[in-house]
């Protein structure tokens, strides 16, 4: 059973340029303007960092990646910190599920997906600048379609990003998990 006092994990997955890094950090600094102590990580950031790029990652450094960001998610919880948002692209189940086997903190977590379609998800990777690799449409199509949608983890929440800016879906989704669990 949690309380207002177990740490919230909010896990937050979806397709190449939907949106998940940014929301994880807009969330994160939401919970700290409402005072709380809030980290954000990417998951894929360090899945790049262990296969030394995208078009190296294997499903073991994706599986991982998990397992390091569960162990940076302890510390983080063991130092103060109340609410942890994870950004993680997700092509199968096992990934979330590998960094929860290992998670040692007992947390409320929150699992959310993110939706945007092929041709906004390719319109918002070329108009970032800090992309390399995937600001190319056609990795951007070849790292969309690898999302294994018949595995996908059971989600708390889903939420469409076409259309929108990053504060709505920010605002909308903090005021969906950034509430104390009833």
């Amino acid at each position: 059973m949690t309380t207002a006092d177990t740490p919230r994990l909010i896990l937050v997955s979806g397709h190449i340029a939907s949106g998940k890094t940014s929301v994880a950090r807009r969330l994160a600094d939401i919970a700290r303007e409402q005072g709380m102590r809030a980290a954000a990580l990417d998951m894929d950031d360090i899945v790049v960092s262990l296969a030394g790029g995208w078009s190296r990652a294997a499903e073991y450094d994706r599986l991982l990646a998990g397992e390091v960001t569960a162990l940076v998610i302890d510390r983080l919880f063991a130092s103060g910190v109340h609410i942890v948002t994870v950004a993680g692209t997700t092509l199968a189940g096992g990934e979330w599920a590998s960094l929860q086997d290992v998670l040692k903190t007992p947390v409320d977590a929150v699992r959310v997906r993110l939706l945007v379609s092929l041709a906004e998800s390719q319109r918002r990777a070329q108009a970032d600048i800090t992309r390399l690799a995937t600001r190319d449409p056609a990795v951007v199509e070849l790292l969309y379609m690898r999302v294994d949608q018949a595995n996908m983890p059971t989600v708390d929440f889903e939420l469409p990003t076409n259309g929108f800016t990053l504060e709505q879906v920010a605002q909308s989704l903090a005021e969906q998990v950034l509430q104390a669990p009833t």
